[in-house]
């Protein structure tokens, strides 16, 4: 079963492969899962994936990977482009951020029993949330604390894709390698983890050089992808891709499970670059295994990404004396339903294209 397909049409590049979109999934929950320390295990270093903040990193190297194939399918492109296609990237993301802030904002009043003054106040601050600022400097935290990972993607992508655009060469062979091991070298050194995103350096909060990196990384996945595909692999060749492929995700999702918090996190990035540079290809024979049908989930994604947050908030509230094991299941599940609510809602307003006029009007329609 063919899972991968490329097509050049209208001069746009496809690439669906159902094993990314699968792993997508799988590292969404693996998010929700990391998060759920808000549940009061325990051992807060001790939980199911407690290391699953690294999931993150691996949709990093995903957009830098989408980034640097965007960039290399128009050699024709220029500065304008890179606003462009940001802005057709996140077109895509605010519906969802719209609705998920405003809910959590309006049951955090609710829970905290806000007065109407301090509850609009808040509110005035959500729409800076909405606009994914925080990561800017502009405004210093969050309340849906995953918007972090969006907000910093924002801030940093356009210069990612016209430094692609103006350098591409030398951006990936020689940039984006230095950025990956000047950013992680200087984690390693002064934090010894790569959970961070919101201290502040003096000039910017540390979920720049982060997502930065991950960028950076996508982009030399690119180049590996690229020399896996040209590589005239014999069944034998693949079925040993496969297995190498295997090994580097069980290594991946065990250390998120089990471990977390230490100077190992950044070797584990670095397999988890490898492990995303095999499936991207498709080269491995494991690749057929995945169902095309799993793409049409991928979007699940960001709404369990964007939504699971208020879930965590409010699981405590509805279960004060229980606790972390007897509240997990509950936080799970609610988050799903809550996910799948707010991807139901999102396709019904796809299909009623309301901002259609504004896409027009944003130059966002058109290659």
């Amino acid at each position: 079963m063919k899972t991968v397909s490329q097509a050049n049409r209208g001069g746009k590049f496809y690439d669906r492969n159902a094993e990314v979109d699968f792993w997508r999934i799988v590292l969404a929950f693996s998010i929700v899962l990391c998060h759920s320390h808000g549940l009061d295990p325990p051992d807060r270093y001790r939980y199911p994936f407690v290391g699953g903040y690294l999931s993150v990193e691996f949709f990093l190297i995903l957009s830098g990977y989408f980034a640097a194939q965007k960039a290399a399918s128009a050699p024709n492109a220029g500065p304008a482009d890179a606003a462009r296609w940001t802005a057709r990237k996140f077109a895509g993301i605010f519906p969802y951020v719209v609705p998920v802030v405003i809910v959590h904002y309006l049951l955090f009043a609710a829970v905290d029993r806000l007065d109407l003054l301090s509850a609009v106040k808040d509110l005035v601050y959500g729409a800076l949330e909405i606009a994914l600022f925080p990561a800017a400097g502009l405004y210093e935290t969050f309340y849906v604390l995953p918007l972090w990972y969006l907000s910093a993607l924002l801030v940093v992508l356009p210069m990612f894709y016209l430094l692609l655009i103006k350098h591409r060469e030398t951006m990936l062979a020689v940039i984006c390698p230095l950025s990956a091991c000047l950013i992680y070298g200087y984690f390693c050194r002064t934090i010894g983890h790569v959970d961070t995103w919101k201290v502040w350096t003096g000039l910017f909060f540390t979920s720049l050089p982060r997502a930065w990196a991950g960028l950076c990384l996508g982009g030399i996945v690119f180049l590996l992808t690229n020399k896996l595909r040209e590589t005239a692999f014999s069944p034998a060749g693949r079925h040993i891709l496969s297995a190498a492929e295997i090994v580097c995700g069980v290594f991946v999702l065990w250390y998120m499970y089990a471990w977390g918090y230490r100077r190992m996190d950044f070797v584990v990035i670095g397999v988890e670059a490898l492990w995303a540079g095999m499936i991207l290809s498709g080269s491995a024979s494991v690749n057929g295994l995945f169902p095309s049908w799993i793409s049409r989930c991928s979007r699940f994604c960001l709404a369990l990404y964007t939504s699971h947050w208020t879930v965590r908030m409010l699981i405590p509230v509805w279960m004060p004396e229980a606790d972390y094991w007897t509240r997990l299941p509950p936080y799970v599940l609610a988050a799903v339903v809550y996910a799948a609510a707010l991807e139901a809602c999102m396709t019904i307003v796809r299909r009623a294209r309301p901002w259609r006029l504004v896409k027009k009007y944003l130059f966002l329609t058109g290659e």
